[in-house]
């Protein structure tokens, strides 16, 4: 649904099971890691479907790659740790009402 964040929904239902809030939300980001994963091992097997001179020509990028992909870890980390701070210590009832109201209008708009 439009507004509705898979990691919102997750915690939110979580929460009304009685499940803690802090639990929720590190369950919550780490239900993206098999997609992350999967999405590099397709990477990876596109890379090596490359022919030889192309692997060698995407050489040349590749510590521009790892870089990307260590600046990438140390940011998404510091931000789960932000976010299930968050968590912790607000009200996630705003949240619901925002989810619910940018939902409604997203399906309100796709019907007319």
């Amino acid at each position: 649904m439009p507004g509705i964040s898979r990691s919102g929904s997750t915690i939110a239902t979580a929460v009304m099971l009685g499940i803690d809030r802090e639990k929720a939300a590190r369950f919550s980001f780490l239900m993206v890691l098999p997609l992350i994963f999967g999405a590099m091992a397709k990477e990876l097997k596109d890379y090596s479907d490359l022919s030889v001179e192309a692997q060698s020509q995407a050489l040349i990028f590749d510590s521009t790659v790892v870089l990307g992909f260590v600046a990438a870890l140390v940011a998404g980390y510091f931000a789960c740790k932000w976010m299930i701070a968050i968590v912790k210590r607000s009200k996630l009832s705003y949240f619901a009402y925002y989810c619910w109201i940018v939902g409604a209008i997203g399906i309100i708009y796709t019907l007319v």
